[in-house]
């Protein structure tokens, strides 16, 4: 088995490219595919399916972070799981031999190896991350056309994916806001998709708002999607703001107005608003700002806790067994 190597791996994601010119040249404005960006020595030590089913039979994985997909529905394990009166991983198996995709959210929480490199991402990326695993059974379709609103690293582990971009939908807005709700009447593609193919070891980075589509081809696939949330001007102003009116009691008063007095003291307020802007970029130690966001990410992270089934857990990830295939 290959070492685990954090910081080489996140480096991987982007192939060839250094931090540097992905950032200027990829970064928030297109999709890119990063052809054999892992080896299939690294893939195994980033992630495998007998460690994914090991966490699942030492229940390393919260029944609650795992959703099943199917014929157009997603549902909670738990919810599968209490109806059917069967194990987690009973429901899962029986699930995925249905023909279901298996959805585990944050599994980097669950996983030592995976939260010692999505941490080396964030720091990396400049950017708060975490993994979701997409597990899908031969020949089917995972969720419908749809955009995620994080931008995302796909590595495809296991199988072979077909993906559709669709460079062109009805509503499109670029690098849409966190709070955007996914609404498929309103986000319809508009013109013919490009058409990539995902095998082990390539990368998929799509900027948030790139729509897309995924097919699993003749067998199994399994494949990690690290979404990567970077601050945004909008986020830093705001917080900014925050800041300045923590000590200013001027930004904490309400604005000055009634229904009762109609739109004619507008005028007044709209001078009061541009008094406080005036006074927020006077004010604000901007420089102060950014060091205390930029130590975020300098810092170094905190280990995952495990307790004696973790340490059994992490003990059989590291090769001291070998457990069943689903």
């Amino acid at each position: 088995m290959a070492v685990f190597d954090a910081q080489l791996l996140s480096r991987s994601l982007i192939g060839g490219m250094t931090i540097e010119a992905f950032n200027s040249e990829v970064r928030e404005r297109k999709a890119a595919r990063f052809e054999a960006a892992l080896d299939l020595e690294q893939l195994d030590a980033l992630h495998s399916l007998s460690r994914l089913e090991s966490l699942f039979k030492w229940e390393g994985i919260p029944m609650g972070n795992v959703d099943v997909f199917d014929d157009g529905q997603l549902r909670r394990l738990v919810d599968l799981q209490r109806k059917s009166g069967k194990s987690g991983l009973a429901v899962i198996a029986d699930s995925f031999r249905r023909g279901s995709t298996i959805r585990v959210r944050d599994l980097d929480k669950f996983d030592a190896r995976l939260h010692r490199f999505v941490e080396a991402v964030r720091r990396d990326f400049t950017a708060q991350a975490q993994i979701n695993l997409y597990l899908t059974p031969p020949t089917k379709t995972g969720f419908p056309p749809h955009f995620d609103i994080t931008d995302v690293f796909i590595v495809q582990c296991i199988g072979r994916k077909e993906w559709r971009i669709f460079n062109e939908y009805s509503g499109k807005t670029e690098l849409p806001l966190m709070e955007t709700d996914w609404d498929p009447d309103r986000f319809v593609p508009t013109a013919p998709a490009e058409a990539m193919a995902l095998s082990p070891g390539d990368v998929l980075y799509l900027p948030r708002g790139a729509m897309h589509q995924a097919f699993c081809t003749e067998r199994e696939s399994m494949h990690l999607t690290i979404s990567v949330v970077p601050l945004t001007f909008s986020e830093l102003l705001a917080k900014a703001l925050k800041r300045v009116a923590e000590e200013d009691i001027e930004f904490r008063r309400r604005v000055p107005w009634s229904l009762e007095s109609g739109s004619g003291g507008l005028e007044a307020i709209v001078i009061q608003v541009k008094e406080r802007i005036a006074a927020l970029s006077a004010n604000l130690d901007l420089d102060a700002l950014l060091r205390a966001e930029r130590r975020v990410f300098q810092e170094e992270p905190e280990a995952v806790q495990t307790g004696e089934l973790e340490s059994a857990i992490a003990s059989l990830l590291d090769g001291a067994g070998q457990p069943a295939r689903m």
